[in-house]
């Protein structure tokens, strides 16, 4: 291998290397991690308060990182300065997608409330979880790891997994009262990726965004020093 072709590989595998997406996972129950609520105050600086098919939170923390929720159906904020996510039209909804406004996140934790007994899948569009059972009886807690994500999903679907259909023009999937008590981490910007105030470089993304791992740091040092080691041989000649 000639040192041209070394110092090639060695960018193409210095520039594929970084933060590695990591799958994923979904967990029944509150597991916090290190992360904020997402609130519904007016001291937010948001743009769409609801009712809408999008309306719009911000973190506890930052009023001006935005959180976006989005379903198909008109939803709105209940009263009260947390989150609390409700259908427009008090019928429930079926799906819900959260996302953070410019950047992405690695954690998120929520609580969904249902009206029935159903199932419940999670998607970042590109992996889907399992089916999680649902229950109208208490609190429907998730914790979700392996961003960074730009968004996560749910479905809503009857106890057997699948669509419930349309009866007198209902949704019986439309089982969801309600989400609240959502906690978003490891938000990063994209462009510029840095860590959060107070997190340390075991926070999700932080280290892994800002330092290239050793491997390819090595690889890259040493196609550099070839590099140098063929320019001084060919100014000797």
């Amino acid at each position: 291998m000639t040192i041209r072709r070394l110092l090639f590989s060695a960018i193409m595998l210095f520039g594929g290397a970084g933060a590695a997406h990591a799958t994923l996972t979904v967990q029944t129950g509150n597991h916090p991690q290190i992360d904020d609520n997402v609130i519904s105050s007016s001291s937010c600086a948001s743009l769409f308060g609801g009712p809408g098919l999008t309306i719009q939170g911000c973190l506890n923390g930052s009023h001006s990182t935005l959180v976006d929720f989005t379903s198909d159906e008109s939803i709105d904020h209940a009263a009260g300065g947390q989150a609390k996510i409700v259908s427009d039209d008090g019928n429930g909804y079926s799906t819900l997608t959260t996302s953070v406004v410019g950047k992405t996140f690695a954690t998120m934790i929520l609580n969904v409330e249902a009206s029935a007994n159903g199932t419940i899948d999670f998607t970042d569009g590109t992996t889907t979880s399992a089916l999680f059972a649902i229950s109208k009886h208490g609190s429907n807690f998730f914790t979700i790891a392996g961003g960074p994500f730009q968004f996560i999903t749910f479905t809503t679907f009857d106890a057997a997994g699948a669509p419930a259909g349309i009866v007198s023009g209902v949704d019986l999937s439309d089982i969801v009262n309600d989400v609240k008590q959502v906690r978003l981490g490891g938000i990063v910007d994209p462009i510029s990726p840095s860590c959060p105030p107070g997190a340390t470089g075991s926070f999700p993304n932080c280290s892994t965004a800002l330092v290239p791992e050793p491997t390819s740091m090595l690889i890259l040092g040493s196609a550099l020093l070839g590099l140098g080691v063929l320019r001084r041989y060919r100014s000797d000649d």
